[in-house]
């Protein structure tokens, strides 16, 4: 709600609403990041670790597959602890009913390996439903988080802090991560950062009509 009443009022933040994530420090590094076969349990305890509420999940490439954060672990129940111990990707995947490569499950064909890489001919020589949701998914591969069934909201370095604060408040989330040209992670922005830079900017301006 304050971020929301902060961006009614845009034309207040003066200066502050054009300057970039990179201006105020949010391409700068400092991304708690784990790869997609880090068991889920790990990834949990890098969170902890480092204080975050989320981390990174990357590729071999380092370029971001999806994001895993506590609200990823309000479905799981007692009897599923063990699902923890799953790569992190495929812990995101299954959580949403997905294979970690973007076939759903409900295409699977009995004697498919579930880890089929998108764009790999089916053991059905190319046709059916495998071949056809392998080929949907080879579509979203642009887009970060498809493979595990997210919607990851990201930023680059060169966007404005207005443009930053209307996609937090849009799109309801508590972070965004910036990513490179190659979606590399190379900072984190959070509901608590952008609200800070607001304040920052005010006890600024308010020194400055006081000198």
């Amino acid at each position: 709600d304050v971020a929301r009443h902060v961006l009614a009022h845009a034309a207040a933040l003066g200066p502050l609403a054009a300057r970039t994530a990179a201006d105020l420090g949010w391409a700068a590094g400092g991304v708690v990041s784990v790869g997609t076969d880090v068991p889920a349990i790990r990834a949990l305890a890098a969170m902890e670790d480092a204080g975050v509420a989320g981390v990174a999940v990357v590729d071999a490439e380092g370029a971001m597959v999806g994001t895993f954060a506590y609200p990823d672990l309000r479905a799981l129940v007692a009897d599923h602890l063990g699902s923890l111990a799953l790569p992190v990707a495929e812990f995101l995947a299954r959580s949403r009913g997905r294979e970690f490569w973007g076939v759903p499950t409900s295409a699977s064909n009995p004697g498919t390996p579930a880890h089929t890489p998108v764009g790999t001919p089916a053991s059905n020589g190319g046709g059916g439903p495998v071949a056809a949701a392998a080929a949907a998914a080879a579509a979203r591969r642009a887009s970060i988080g498809g493979r595990v069934g997210q919607e990851v909201v990201t930023a680059t370095a060169d966007e404005p802090f207005s443009a930053l604060l209307a996609r937090l408040v849009a799109r309801r989330v508590h972070r965004l991560h910036v990513v490179d040209d190659g979606a590399r992670p190379v900072g984190v922005v959070t509901l608590t950062d952008a609200l800070a830079a607001v304040v920052a900017a005010a006890e600024k301006g308010a020194a400055a009509a006081h000198a």
